[in-house]
């Protein structure tokens, strides 16, 4: 995993998140991580990290169903003290007992 995702991934909570979400199937790229959850609120199923020029993230929420995917939301210029709160938030996911 190259460094920008490896520190997305430990700033999302790491081993604990996925164990708590059921987050699988990590993709990355330069400056992105994308992975796939259980079917949370509104149907998401997708969502993507990408680091900004500006050193914040932004933050998309979508749905992956027969092949087509659809964006149900984004949020941009996200710190990354936010990224688990926003998470639990758009997902309905928790990642806390």
């Amino acid at each position: 995993m190259n460094q920008v995702a490896a520190t997305i991934y430990r700033q999302m909570g790491g081993n604990r998140f996925c164990m708590m979400t059921g987050a699988d199937r990590f993709t990355k790229t330069d400056n992105s991580l994308a992975f796939r959850i259980p079917k949370a609120r509104v149907g998401i199923n997708s969502v993507k990290v990408t680091l900004t020029q500006a050193d914040e993230y932004d933050m998309e929420f979508g749905r992956i169903r027969a092949g087509t995917y659809t964006i149900v939301s984004t949020q941009e210029g996200v710190c990354f003290d936010m990224l688990q709160e926003l998470f639990t938030a758009e997902t309905g996911l928790a990642f806390r007992l």
